[in-house]
């Protein structure tokens, strides 16, 4: 069983070499300062060690204390935490289409194209930081992951907060803990639907339910109907449910007898991004002399100022989403005026040419959106950084079809007055950097009136845990819904594994721990790398929980609004 190789994974990774025995002759005595080789086997269930072996597991154990719960005079006192007031995720240097963008980003160089890993942010200095795409400068605070404990010798051990020597080190090593006990059934129901990007029941994915109290938990596989059901014990819980199938991003649960467990999961096909583009162009009509436009689709180079004629880059990404032009006439104060969409077809891997955008005299509708922002806690410290109108089809494909202009912004209150069209029902997208360590992202469906969103006050966001096994994401909030992990993602990559828990309406701290996958499927098949980013964020949907709802990359698409911790990298380990 999964959780019992994990057992063992664990004890060979840290035990370490003990005594030999010399060739006709006494057995070796080890310094106990000097790690020696051991012969340990595994027997069935039976765990064995040389008579004579001298065992330390570790020179150090413990937590090392997290960099973002430093203050700027403490950070360099924890190895791995650094200061930095540089933000925000530079942008890939495959998206840089110039020469002249390409060598201002650190990191970038030219060659007929751009290529290159740029410089993460959070390395820059204040100048470097202004000249870096994609990187914004905040407050200065303490970012990077502490070297973890167990990384150290007995010297630097001592140098760590968080960190000491083990009170057992020096001692020779008993059996390990025993395996795990299996849950056993019990006559709480958990149901779990599992459901396709289509909302359509999916068969031939795998669902885990485990108890905290008991290790196996209970496997299953959906049929046509993408149900499974659980009968469990709620004194072993809380019980969390995870659903996975290979080539989608999985979906885990957690607590799902703590509050009303909808009861469906949603699994989406893992999205792969890259840089493979090709060419598009167009035309424009009719044109007005005074008026500029603006073309678009999901996953291009958007087109500004055009005239009569446009061209740009489209996009593929894996699995390829539609391919949908939508032009804007924008006055002279940047407010549309008029809107032109293409019909929507499969977005090919080939030049497209000859797409016509024709403007047929659409009215624009005009509302505000307020943005209300809390009085206390690190949400209240706002800069805006950008804010653009979004458009969802109802196949999925993204467009701008509106145009959105701060009409006032005050610190508790940021007024958008917004232009879209009745046709077009547009998604409200707003970001706004925060500071020390936190990101605010808005994003309302179809505001097509009037609107107000009120932000609840976010206390703290912090995840703790050097790898997956065991990592725990912490928050303390009202007014938000959900705490969760986007496992694998990156700014240029989607989860590929999502867990959720429910916050605490009372603002108290909320943790959730990540579980483990279904034996059918690794994280290898999910695609996360031994050394993977983790994104932990609080959510606060619209209508449907977080595991209902599709999410593509920055963590923000089908969330209300979410505000997102720095990434953190961790390793994955063996789990």
């Amino acid at each position: 069983m999964q959780s019992r190789r994990r057992v063992w994974a664990s004890l060979i990774g840290v035990l370490w070499a003990a005594a030999q025995l010399g060739c006709g002759g006494d057995p070796a005595v080890p310094d106990a300062a000097t790690p020696m080789e051991m012969d340990a086997r595994v027997e069935g269930d039976a765990f064995t060690v040389p008579p004579d072996a001298h065992v330390v597991l570790h020179e150090c154990e413990g937590l090392a204390t997290a960099c973002s719960s430093l203050d700027v005079a403490s950070c360099s006192t924890v190895m791995g935490c650094t200061v930095t007031s540089c933000r925000g995720f530079a942008v890939s240097c495959a998206r840089l289409l110039t020469m002249t963008e390409c060598e201002a980003q650190d990191g970038c160089s030219w060659s007929g194209s751009c290529a290159g890993t740029p410089r993460d942010c959070a390395t820059l200095t204040e100048t470097e930081c202004s000249s870096q795409a994609g990187c914004v400068m905040g407050s200065r605070g303490c970012s990077g992951m502490a070297t973890a404990c167990e990384t150290l010798d007995h010297t630097r051990c001592l140098a760590q907060p968080g960190c000491m020597p083990p009170p057992d080190a020096g001692r020779d090593a008993g059996p390990p803990d025993a395996a795990p006990m299996p849950c056993e059934p019990g006559a709480t129901p958990i149901r779990v639907r599992v459901l396709d990007p289509s909302d359509a029941p999916m068969s031939g994915a795998a669902v885990r339910a485990a108890g905290a109290s008991c290790g196996l938990g209970f496997e299953e596989t959906t049929g046509s109907d993408g149900v499974v059901t659980f009968m469990v014990d709620p004194a072993l819980g809380p019980w969390s449910i995870t659903a996975a199938r290979v080539g989608y991003a999985a979906i885990s649960v957690v607590d799902v007898l703590g509050f009303d467990f909808a009861g469906d999961v949603r699994l989406d096909p893992i999205t792969t991004f890259s840089d493979e583009s090709y060419p598009v162009s167009g035309t424009l009509s009719p044109v007005h002399a005074t008026s500029t436009y603006v073309v678009d689709t999901y996953d291009f180079e958007t087109v500004t100022g055009a005239r009569e004629s446009w061209s740009s880059l489209q996009y593929v990404e894996s699995p390829p989403s539609p391919l949908r032009f939508v032009a804007l006439e924008l006055d002279g104060a940047g407010r549309a005026l008029d809107v032109a969409v293409t019909p929507e077809t499969t977005r090919p891997r080939a030049p497209v040419t000859d797409v016509a955008l024709s403007f047929g005299g659409a009215t624009p509708r005009e509302h505000a959106v307020h943005v209300r922002l809390p009085s206390t806690g690190p949400l209240s410290a706002v800069t805006p950084a950008y804010f653009q109108p979004q458009h969802v089809l109802p196949t999925g494909s993204y467009a701008v079809v509106g145009s959105v202009v701060v009409s006032s912004s005050t610190p508790s209150e940021i007024v958008f007055a917004v232009r879209d069209f009745d046709a077009f029902p547009m998604n409200f997208l707003y970001t706004s950097s925060m500071a020390p360590t936190f990101q605010l992202n808005v994003f309302r469906s179809g505001p097509n009136a009037d609107a107000t969103i009120t932000i609840g006050a976010l206390t703290s966001l912090e995840l703790v845990g050097a790898s997956l096994d065991g990592a725990v994401v912490t928050a303390a909030a009202t007014g938000w819904g959900y705490v969760g992990l986007h496992i694998g993602e990156t700014d240029s990559q989607a989860p590929r594994w999502r867990v959720f828990g429910v916050l605490a309406a009372d603002g108290a701290p909320t943790s959730i721990v990540v579980p483990e996958l279904p034996s059918a499927v690794t994280e290898t098949d999910l695609g996360i790398d031994p050394v993977t980013s983790v994104l932990p964020i609080a959510i606060d949907t619209e209508s449907e929980p977080p595991w209902m709802l599709q999410t593509a990359n920055q963590g923000v698409m089908g969330y209300r609004a979410t505000a997102a911790g720095t990434y953190v990298t961790i390793e994955t380990h063996a789990r």
